[in-house]
């Protein structure tokens, strides 16, 4: 019997913090022992966790991976029956005003193409550019960048069997992030339907994954929280909250997605990330399977 996507939930390496100085070696390990069979992996190994210490969240750097260390991660990471790559986002800006900030975050999303290929990674995604934080911006152009890159993208994967997006959310919402996917053009290149950034953006995220039916490449999941003081994501998925996973999970099982499904919740160690995933992935699997 085919395992449910929802069975097959994982866990991103940004919220899994090595409270107790583990590797990421380390880490494959634990989460696989723990019983889930998705792992994202994002290519940084400098990205901290919000926490009393600093704690740094478990990574790697590619460029510090030669070809041997290379194979034992992809040999490390065949235990789980789903794998993701979903590249760094920090001080990195697709449409940053600055030429050379742009040519840098095209390299290292870039650089995560060329991982996957060597990990045998199917599904690789990245977050859309934006105006740079002082200056006077042009949406358009902004919009211009990111197609550009996305097109890009799309050439240096069209000779593999690999699904690419753009994570949801960003400049412009939801149309002109709809423009840009229609203006690249590419059938495999798509969205990270995040549910967190379109809960917090708008409008509700049962409304993006229908407006991008056939083009989720991925699916990221977290609840969302609101309080005096606005809405926080990254939280454990408990039915009271912001999102209707109820309205959500019904839609993307009528377009009969079956990716990714990858887990955002914050957590003080890797049990602790791995113990709300697990409860996630019942929630969420009770949902799925009575549509």
């Amino acid at each position: 019997m085919a395992v449910s996507v929802i069975e097959r939930i994982g866990v991103s390496t940004h919220f899994l913090p090595a409270a107790d100085g583990e590797s990421i070696w380390d880490a494959i390990d634990q989460v696989y022992a723990m019983g889930l069979r998705g792992f994202e992996l994002i290519p940084d190994d400098y990205r901290g966790q919000l926490a009393e210490p600093y704690v740094p969240a478990v990574g790697i750097w590619p460029a510090d991976l030669h070809p041997e260390q290379r194979q034992r991660l992809r040999e490390a990471l065949s235990v789980f029956d789903v794998v993701t790559i979903h590249s760094p986002q920090l001080d990195l800006n697709l449409a940053s005003m600055n030429p050379g900030i742009r040519e840098e975050s095209r390299r290292q999303i870039c650089e995560c193409l060329d991982l996957a290929r060597d990990l045998g990674v199917r599904v690789v995604t990245f977050h859309r550019g934006h105006p740079s934080v002082e200056g006077v911006h042009d949406p358009q152009e902004t919009e211009r960048h990111n197609i550009e890159f996305g097109r890009r993208a799309a050439e240096l994967t069209e000779d593999c069997d690999m699904l690419i997006g753009f994570e949801v959310g960003g400049p412009g919402g939801l149309d002109a992030q709809m423009r840009e996917i229609a203006a690249i053009d590419c059938e495999h290149f798509g969205v990270n339907l995040d549910l967190g950034h379109a809960a917090v953006q708008g409008p509700a995220p049962e409304v993006w994954a229908r407006e991008f039916a056939g083009k989720i490449v991925e699916v990221q999941i977290c609840g969302v929280r609101r309080s005096w003081s606005g809405c926080t994501a990254r939280q454990p998925i408990e039915r009271n909250n912001v999102i209707d996973y109820e309205a959500v999970l019904a839609e993307l099982k009528s377009q009969g997605f079956d990716g990714p499904v990858i887990c955002e919740i914050e957590g003080f160690n890797i049990e602790g990330t791995v113990s709300h995933v697990l409860a996630a992935r019942a929630l969420l699997s009770d949902i799925w399977e009575r549509f």
